[in-house]
């Protein structure tokens, strides 16, 4: 009798875990499922969510949702709001467990896939921390495919953009109402086929493609970086009340070594050892016959302290650059032009840290190029970090070149046009400040043979033009040294113009040497 007792007991409890187990898929999930669905689509938020799926399999301890759309709940013509799609969502390796009796939340994965998200707004710089959980929550991996973000400012032209993005997290906590911090990106990677921002007035779009990085290795990579303004030059130029430079760039193949994302959000610092440009190609034009505003610019180490963050960059590297410098002078019928080819430079110690007040520290640069893809320069900067008086020094020399092979920039610049003349070499040294250039440059030169052109209708062949022609001729040496002379050395001495950056500070401080070597 008590052993009947004993199996009918015991099957009676094989038979509850059996509708336990059976009710689980038809009772327990489904009830699941309905309790996040309507978790989701919360009715008081401002956004309405739509989702095709929910799907919940206790036994996996997983969740699976599908189908995901969201739309902001008010819409006006400034204002479009936000739409958002999600493919897909996956958590698996939930704890019921401390889910239920802890209010804490252990997930071993986490997989999102393709999110697309537009958003249409005036951008609000006023961003409030958000509260990312009432829980505390911790995720051993999480993985997000195929991220498309279109953002636009619907108060300007600002615009940003990525396509097809790759985020992944590894032992990822989030404390209870934690906001958004950067001691959540201890462990993460991400890479992307492009990120795309157009400036807010609209004239230059920034392209970034190829981009990756990753906690592990501390490297961030882009395959290219293009600015690119929306208007050719001399319709760029148009768009502006005063003088301004369009630029157009291109970057390849650039590394940033040893640098930190997470210490960048937390501390405002860039920081790497090493910067890395494989190849650069850039293109700067300026139309000197429209209007000066007359603005004072900085010196070039007032740029680099007002930098609204902190950079510390052991080494800055080019490889294989090429720079063509295009200027239409006020009175020129044609713009005149300069170009430096196989541009290999190196940058060392960029570098804003205010403890260089009190310690010494060199910002210096060296490079080496072909002015005008023939002759071959070189230079050497070197400047002391938060000198009161901004001094820095430059030497350099420039060997192997026709003075003809300077017509592109000596025709529509100087209205001179140099028939012969070859250039043995130059040489030079000089200390800048802030007020003024001094140094010594020597040029040695011969044959020299210069013809004047009428800036109005670049003739070279008028009576006035023959006479000043020949009067320059014979004001300037056409050697140097002059036979049985010795080398005659120019002197640099130059005012610096507050209207004019350092490109112009150097050229201007090294031609009044070279005027010194033609007519001295």
């Amino acid at each position: 009798m008590i052993r009947k007792i004993i199996l009918w007991f015991l099957a009676g409890i094989v038979t509850l875990i059996l509708l336990l187990l059976i009710s689980i898929p038809l009772v327990i999930e489904p009830i699941l499922e309905k309790k996040i669905r309507t978790l989701i689509q919360d009715k008081s938020t401002n956004y309405i969510v739509k989702i095709a799926m929910v799907k919940v399999n206790i036994y996996k301890s997983s969740i699976d949702i599908e189908g995901i759309s969201i739309f902001s709940r008010i819409k006006n013509i400034k204002n479009q709001g936000v739409t958002a799609t999600i493919a897909s969502v996956n958590f698996n390796g939930i704890s019921l467990f401390k889910a239920v009796f802890k209010q804490s939340f252990m997930i071993s994965a986490i997989n999102i896939s393709d999110v697309f998200v537009k958003r249409d707004t005036p951008f609000d710089t006023n961003i409030k921390a958000v509260m990312l959980s009432p829980s505390n929550i911790h995720i051993g991996e999480f993985h997000c495919k195929n991220i498309n973000f279109k953002i636009h400012d619907s108060a300007t032209a600002k615009f940003y953009a990525i396509k097809g993005g790759n985020l992944n997290f590894s032992d990822l906590n989030i404390k209870k109402n934690d906001t958004v911090n950067p001691s959540m990106l201890n462990h993460f990677s991400f890479e992307s086929n492009e990120i795309k921002s157009v400036s807010a007035d609209s004239m230059y779009t920034y392209i970034l493609s190829g981009i990756s990085y990753s906690t592990a290795t501390n490297q961030l990579k882009f395959n290219t970086f293009s600015i690119i303004p929306s208007y050719k030059d001399y319709d760029f130029t148009a768009k502006y009340k005063y003088t301004i430079d369009c630029i157009e760039a291109r970057f390849i193949n650039i590394k940033i070594h040893n640098f930190s994302i997470p210490a960048y959000f937390q501390f405002k610092e860039i920081k790497s050892t090493f910067v890395e440009i494989g190849k650069m190609n850039l293109t700067a034009f300026r139309d000197n016959r429209r209007k000066d505003d007359h603005a004072k610019k900085l010196c070039f180490q007032d740029v680099l302290y007002n930098l609204p963050y902190k950079i510390n960059i052991d080494t800055f590297g080019i490889t294989n650059g090429n720079i063509k410098y295009t200027e239409h002078d006020e009175e020129a019928n044609k713009p005149g032009s300069l170009h430096f080819d196989n541009i290999n430079a190196r940058i060392y110690h960029i570098s804003n840290d205010t403890i260089y007040k009190s310690k010494t520290a060199f910002f210096e640069l060296k490079g080496k190029a072909k002015l005008m893809g023939k002759s071959n320069m070189r230079i050497l900067l070197k400047a002391r970090l938060f000198d009161k008086e901004n001094t820095f020094s430059m030497e350099g020399d420039l060997s192997g070149i026709k003075a003809n092979d300077l017509n592109p920039m000596l025709m529509n610049n100087a209205y001179v046009y140099a028939r012969t003349c070859i250039i043995d070499g130059i040489k030079f040294n000089f200390t800048a400040n802030n007020h003024k250039a001094s140094g010594k440059l020597t040029m040695r030169y011969h044959a020299l043979d210069i013809t004047v052109k009428d800036k109005k209708n670049d003739d070279t062949t008028g009576i006035k033009e023959k006479i000043v022609s020949l009067i320059a001729n014979i004001k300037v040496h056409n050697s140097n040294p002059l036979p049985g002379e010795k080398v005659r050395i120019g002197i640099i001495s130059y005012k610096r113009d507050p209207e004019r950056f350092l490109f112009n500070y150097c050229f201007k401080s090294m031609l009044t040497g070279i005027k010194y070597c033609l007519i001295e």
